[in-house]
């Protein structure tokens, strides 16, 4: 899993350290990658973008099954905390068509996306 795959994207790296039971932090540009040691490879096991958080756990097949998205409540920024466990994994399935046809109900009323972000759980309203 690289820097991008972390859903929260990274600078150069800036800074690092080393932390006890095969634990390392890289700083690059805003955010911090947490690094640790898992089947002999170093894995991407959090990361850190202001009060954004995203811990990858639970490994298996070098593919983490438990990720956790939460946010710490600041200024303009909702506490949220979601968890996803992937319990059925299929690499380079083939995908019928169909699977991305949305079924939009007949009564549904145009959203923009301003309006959408002023009346999600992040928009304030």
């Amino acid at each position: 899993m690289d820097a991008q795959a972390t859903g929260i994207g990274a600078g150069q790296p800036a800074a690092g350290r080393a932390f006890e039971k095969g634990w390392a932090a890289i700083d690059a540009g805003d955010s911090t990658l947490f690094l640790r040691q898992l089947e002999g490879q170093w894995r991407i096991g959090a990361a850190r973008r202001g009060s954004l958080t995203i811990e990858y756990s639970n490994f298996a097949g070098g593919r983490p099954s438990t990720i956790r998205v939460h946010t710490t409540s600041e200024p303009g920024v909702a506490p949220a905390d979601l968890t996803l466990r992937v319990t059925q994994v299929e690499v380079n399935t083939l995908l019928d068509n169909a699977v991305f046809d949305a079924d939009v109900p007949p009564n549904a009323a145009p959203l923009t996306l301003d309006e959408l972000r002023r009346a999600g759980p992040l928009g304030g309203e």
